[in-house]
């Protein structure tokens, strides 16, 4: 397992976790984290840059997720005024990784 945790002094942060996690426990992790909402990149579009973009965000050459599909979990809550905040939950080659990002 793989974990990077970054935080600013205004609230912001980033935590990234990459784990070793068998394909079919996948649903029950997304909902013990409580994400339920598949991303759909048709129906999710407003916030598709967003989670593609997500991958890259911290710089950290582990955390390689794949592109966001049907399979992926996320949340994303628009901020009041400038701050949002993401959780993306994505499987790939045995592999669970996750970020939360609030900026």
């Amino acid at each position: 397992m793989q974990e990077y945790y970054n935080d600013n002094w205004n609230g912001d942060f980033v935590r990234l976790l990459k784990a070793r996690l068998p394909e079919a426990d996948f649903p029950q992790y997304a909902k013990n984290l409580g994400l339920t909402e598949r991303f759909d990149p048709v129906t999710h579009a407003d916030v598709d840059g967003i989670i593609h973009n997500l991958r890259f965000v911290s710089g950290q050459k582990w955390f390689d997720p794949p592109p966001a599909d049907q399979t992926t979990y996320f949340k994303h809550q628009r901020g009041p005024h400038t701050h949002s905040y993401s959780e993306v939950l994505w499987h790939s080659n045995g592999f669970v990784y996750f970020i939360a990002f609030r900026v």
